[in-house]
């Protein structure tokens, strides 16, 4: 009885370890490389590019030409409403098109910030102009060897709020 007793108890273990081995490594965000997010609003196009163990990319061009593009623009990153990056940015001019051009920027990469990328969103200001934009757009890069249990493993996965149109990203490109 007690030897029963004892084999039913090993072999719920071995199912437990095995269950949980299973869970881990084929669990998606544990497997991430990389994070991309973008957002848009009348004037600006914003992408953030977080790797893991890597520093952050921030990317800010202009939405349309309607506008002169200032100098220097001050830009502020914030999760969940706490401030995790500000800096004032340079434009940096395209040779082809004069009235184009990118503003850039990296800053480490947090813990912080890897779990908790659905709430971010980017304040730039400028002559006392004010834009708030809401990264909405989430593409995953998943590491392919973590993933080697699947039969086959995804390499990126998009979610798209649903105002927003599935194309947008082969459109604005950048």
């Amino acid at each position: 009885m007690e030897r029963n007793l004892f084999r039913i108890i090993i072999a719920g273990v071995l199912a437990s370890i095995f269950i949980v081995y299973y869970t881990i490594s084929i669990h998606p965000l544990r497997n991430i490389n990389s994070i991309d997010l973008k957002g848009k609003n009348d004037f600006w196009n914003t992408f953030i590019n977080i790797h893991k163990n890597y520093d952050c990319v921030l990317m800010i061009t202009p939405a349309t030409d309607l506008f002169e593009l200032p100098h220097e623009i001050n830009v502020e990153v914030y999760v969940k409403d706490r401030c995790i990056y500000t800096d004032n940015l340079e434009l940096i001019k395209d040779s082809n098109f004069k009235k184009f051009g990118t503003y850039e920027a990296r800053f480490p990469t947090s813990s912080y910030l890897e779990r908790n990328h659905e709430n971010i969103y980017v304040v730039v200001s400028h002559n006392d102009n004010i834009n708030k934009i809401i990264l909405k757009n989430i593409t995953y890069s998943y590491n392919k060897q973590a993933s080697y249990l699947q039969l086959k493993p995804r390499t990126t996965y998009s979610t798209w709020d649903k105002g927003s149109d599935p194309l947008s990203h082969l459109i604005y490109n950048f």
